[in-house]
């Protein structure tokens, strides 16, 4: 018997260098980020408020914001 699968559930088939700004959104919904090194993972939501995250090398962020901030400084891969 197999089980249902829901909408989000598959791998992310698109991904892409993450390039921060402070003035352009990321070009569409993300699933979340890969993280290639240490650092401060800066995003922005959607009601425009940003926050930071202390990310290590290694972890998947699963978040859907609307910007990635110039003040990040980890290296992310963008997984849409």
């Amino acid at each position: 018997m197999s089980l249902p699968v829901q909408a989000g559930q598959y791998p992310s088939r698109n991904f892409s260098v993450g390039v921060p700004s402070d003035s352009v959104d990321l070009p569409r919904s993300v699933r979340g980020f890969f993280i290639n090194t240490a650092g401060d993972l800066v995003v922005q939501n959607f009601s425009g408020d940003s926050i930071t995250f202390k990310v290590l090398a290694g972890q998947v962020i699963a978040l859907s914001p609307k910007r990635l901030m110039a003040a990040t400084t980890a290296e992310v891969v963008v997984l849409a």
